[in-house]
């Protein structure tokens, strides 16, 4: 007995370091795995992004360790039924696909968000559990605050000036300059909006941690709330200096969606709602200005295509589709001459609909954004930590109307091991 109990201390320090380890070292979108190269030095390994071979080969380590710490009825939850039937559907859509061997990366990703919700459902049951991942994802977001505000600072810049000065260290990676010329941040991410994907869900889960009871003096709460606040506004300033709107929208909305489910009096709810839609346009229009909004024309623009192209090869492909990953690989054919090239759809739905097909996007909303209706469908109580981390689901889940967070370790990861605490009272 004691063993197990050391196995499932072991377990919840993985998911806890992990999660901490993901945003910082495996933010590349898994269809760009075939550029990843392997760090050759310790400063490479410091600063660079690190080879999601080597998270696959922990959570493989992580995965064993829990499954010998469950008991024999937590190895067969009926909770589960539903993401590993996503998964399965995943898996034929991938053997009857035009690109197997993306689609098989795709895969691993998917297989390693559902065991990480399994595992995160199995031994996150109490608060004083889940505080491990909630610290992990603090210190986590201090280092994106921290970097994404040296970008911001004059860093973004200085890299422009090494690049000038190094031009055959970006030879053949016109993203780099792409990158660098603009002065969006995009902190330890590949991509600015990848970063406000983040910051949407970090914010949510710092207000969870700030929410934990107390295990400490009235002081030490005090320097907690003074500490998540702070790092709270650096986020925010990093969400700015992104540019990405869509990530601002997001938030907004999932405010909004708090106000309604949370506050259920109409008298009370509509003026909140007003406020909140009013001070979120006037710091929409202070923040971004003029030039955003023409920005944000021509980034809607482009992803209207890439839509468009998602939907028709959906009906091209209406049972299984065409294999997770492999829009890149049909949109040359669909795209308009004018539009630019993307390997990934910039929304989740629609790239189920265009990889798996019906069965596959079924499968998917059942099983996400499916977990969190369900837990709003609920009439238990629910604490404040349980309403931070269904809020940081939902505004993941409006992001991904907008980009492809879920293709990507560092951002779906972390949150998935956290919406399995939503799953607990299902088990108990």
């Amino acid at each position: 007995m004691a063993m197990r109990e050391r196995l499932r201390f072991y377990s919840v320090l993985g998911l806890a370091l992990l999660s901490f380890l993901a945003p910082l070292k495996f933010s590349l979108p898994v269809v760009f795995y075939n550029l990843q190269i392997w760090p050759s030095g310790l400063m490479e390994w410091l600063i660079a992004m690190w080879p999601e071979t080597l998270f696959y080969a922990g959570f493989a380590l992580l995965f064993m360790i829990g499954i010998a710490a469950m008991t024999p009825q937590e190895r067969r939850p009926r909770w589960m039924l539903l993401p590993a039937l996503f998964v399965g559907v995943q898996l034929l859509a991938a053997l009857a696909g035009i690109d197997l061997q993306t689609s098989l990366h795709v895969l691993f990703l998917m297989l390693s968000v559902v065991l990480g919700f399994w595992l995160g459902g199995t031994f996150l049951r109490s608060e004083r559990e889940i505080r491990w991942v909630l610290l992990a994802w603090v210190l986590a977001s201090v280092f994106v605050a921290w970097k994404g505000i040296s970008d911001a600072t004059g860093g973004l810049e200085e890299t422009r000036q090494y690049l000038q000065m190094h031009p055959e260290i970006a030879t053949g990676n016109p993203e780099l300059w792409h990158k660098v010329q603009s002065n969006r941040i995009f902190s330890t991410f590949v991509y600015p909006n990848a970063l406000g994907g983040f910051i949407i869900c970090a914010l949510w889960i710092i207000a969870a941690w700030m929410f934990l009871p107390s295990e400490g003096t009235k002081e030490f709460d005090m320097l907690r709330r003074v500490a998540a606040g702070v790092i709270g506004m650096a986020l925010l300033y990093c969400l700015w200096k992104s540019g990405s709107k869509g990530s601002y929208a997001s938030l907004v909305a999932t405010g909004m969606v708090l106000l309604l489910t949370r506050f259920r009096r109409w008298k009370g709810m509509l003026p909140s709602l007003i406020v909140l839609l009013l001070l979120a346009m006037g710091i929409f229009a202070v923040g971004y200005g003029r030039v955003a909004v023409e920005m944000g024309r021509r980034t809607l623009e482009a992803r209207l295509d890439y839509w468009q192209a998602a939907l028709k090869i959906g009906w091209d492909h209406p049972f299984l589709g065409s294999g997770p990953g492999a829009f890149a690989k049909l949109y040359p054919q669909y795209k308009s001459a004018a539009a630019e090239s993307t390997r990934l759809t910039h929304n989740l739905y629609l790239q189920m609909w265009s990889d798996s097909g019906l069965i596959g996007l079924l499968t998917c909303i059942a099983f996400f954004p499916g977990i969190l209706i369900q837990w709003f469908r609920r009439e238990k109580s629910k604490s404040a930590l349980q309403w931070c981390i269904a809020c940081a689901g939902v505004a993941f889940a409006f992001h991904s109307f907008m980009d492809f967070d879920f293709y990507m370790v560092g951002n779906v990861w972390p949150l998935f091991v956290l919406l399995g605490h939503l799953r607990v009272d299902d088990k108990e």
